[in-house]
């Protein structure tokens, strides 16, 4: 029986790590967001303080009853139900790793221990953090002083980086189909803004004759993104948009304000454009926009709207939904021309601009329109 009960807290254990790794893993293996701001705080009284707690109120075999037949039960339909399932990636195989050998080692001191009633349950999982949390660090400042290294080496690479409440996904999408009409142009894929996606897309993905490099910077607290800006130095920054997205992690706009203007502490900023909802000082170096925007038509067809780029009025048209994009292509237009490209040749590039998929996105199916 005494067995039994040790392998039975080994499973509990085990499933509580489980927990805690999957959902730092939602929050960027950050502890106090899983703790302080978790998007649905009952998960953790049901999976992970309850079961503890009956842990130490209940007796060897009442427990083994309760934990097998209700809790594991219950956890195994909440793990497969999960819209975003536990990715088995190298870090949560060395976090598993690390707390399965230290629950091996605390059992075996207990067995060998006539004062060890029950195993512990806290310290093997404090420990598999701790101990898991410092070599992730150790590991990603190496990885990421590689992908540095290797930003260097490619010659001549120019770094666009962008950040924004709304539209950097798309202002990043369009700017990478009209630069690449004259430059090798490689850009962040998806949704990838953090400074450890960016860190792996470099090392990994980044092709060697790359000219010009187009990134995202997201943030969730203050200093994301200027780590970010510091890490990529980008020659060109834009500012887009700014609101109250996210606003449940930075409380007020200001902080979300200050945050976004990270971006531009870029030490090789060249030029920044930056969107009039942003209450920034005139400097050189930045420009504001969307300054003299007309937008003209806005249909089920596309967007035309004129900009005046250096006093002279420009027209536009582009296949693509949302009057509000005319802002949006207004920064592409600027940081396209910043880059050398034409007006002519960017007009031209927006003329089979594709549409950014899942953003207002037409879908013509059995000759009706979505």
């Amino acid at each position: 029986m005494e067995y039994f009960n040790l392998f039975t807290n080994i499973i509990l254990i085990m499933s509580l790590g489980w927990y805690l790794i999957t959902n730092l893993q939602w929050y960027n293996y950050k502890l106090d967001r899983v703790v302080f701001k978790h998007h649905k705080w009952q998960w953790h009284i049901t999976y992970f303080l309850a079961p503890i707690v009956i842990f130490y109120l209940i007796e060897g075999l009442y427990f083994a009853i309760y934990f097998y037949l209700i809790y594991m039960s219950s956890f195994i339909i909440w793990n497969r139900k999960l819209d975003k399932p536990l990715v088995i990636t190298a870090r949560v195989k060395r976090f598993l790793g690390i707390l399965l050998g230290t629950t091996f080692i605390i059992v075996v001191l207990c067995l060998a221990s006539d004062q060890c009633n029950k195993t512990p349950i806290f310290i093997p999982l404090i420990i598999a953090y701790v101990v898991s949390t410092i070599l992730e660090k150790i590991f990603f400042l190496s990885f990421k002083n590689q992908g540095k290294k290797r930003l260097k080496s490619i010659p001549n690479i120019k770094t666009i980086a962008i950040t924004a409440s709304y539209g950097k996904t798309s202002i990043k999408n369009f700017l990478y189909h009209v630069l690449k009409k004259k430059y090798k142009v490689y850009k962040t894929p998806r949704s990838v803004n953090t400074i450890g996606g960016i860190v792996l897309d470099v090392n990994r993905d980044l092709p060697d004759d790359t000219q010009i490099y187009i990134a995202e910077a997201g943030a969730r607290l203050k200093g994301d993104i200027e780590e970010i800006s510091m890490y990529l130095e980008p020659e060109i920054c834009i500012l887009g948009s700014v609101g109250e997205q996210h606003i449940e992690y930075f409380k007020t706009l200001d902080n979300i304000i200050h945050t976004k203007m990270e971006i531009l502490k870029s030490p090789k900023m060249k030029r920044g454009f930056v969107h009039e909802s942003v209450p920034i000082k005139d400097y050189d170096t930045i420009t504001k926009f969307p300054d003299g925007l007309t937008i003209l038509k806005s249909d089920l067809n596309g967007l035309t709207f004129e900009v005046n780029i250096k006093g002279h009025p420009y027209k536009f048209h582009a296949p693509i939904l949302g009057s509000f994009n005319a802002i949006n292509l207004t920064t592409v237009i600027l940081a396209a021309e910043e880059l050398g490209m034409s007006i002519e040749d960017i007009q031209i590039a927006f003329e089979n601009l594709p549409q950014v998929e899942h953003r207002l996105q037409r879908i013509d199916a059995g000759g009706k329109i979505i």
